[in-house]
């Protein structure tokens, strides 16, 4: 007898196999070439055909949204490290003139 679909346990070995195609990079490049084979090794399981698109969907959702947040981590670093430089320049600039009086 078939095991039945569990939606749950499914989104629960979802939420593991982001985590860890976040933590390892070669693994990350496997499911980005083989989808299918990589997502069936991170969860255990042999989905049925019409689950699996959409699970891959979510797992790269999920991926997707982590790289988001780190472009804006890094962009808002950038824009810190500006914020100072520009602070800097504009600090030495009113320090020549009050050098000059």
């Amino acid at each position: 007898m078939a095991k039945e679909f569990n939606l749950k346990e499914v989104l629960n070995k979802v939420e593991d196999a982001v985590k860890e195609l976040k933590e390892n990079k070669e693994l990350r490049e496997q499911f980005k070439d083989e989808p299918v084979k990589a997502l069936e090794e991170l969860i255990g399981k042999d989905l049925p055909d019409e689950k699996v698109e959409k699970v891959i969907d979510l797992i790269e959702a999920k991926l997707e949204d982590t790289d988001v947040e780190a472009k804006l981590a890094a962009l808002g670093d950038k824009l810190e490290d500006f914020g100072d430089d520009l602070k800097g320049k504009v600090e030495g600039f009113f320090d020549k003139f009050k050098n000059k009086k």
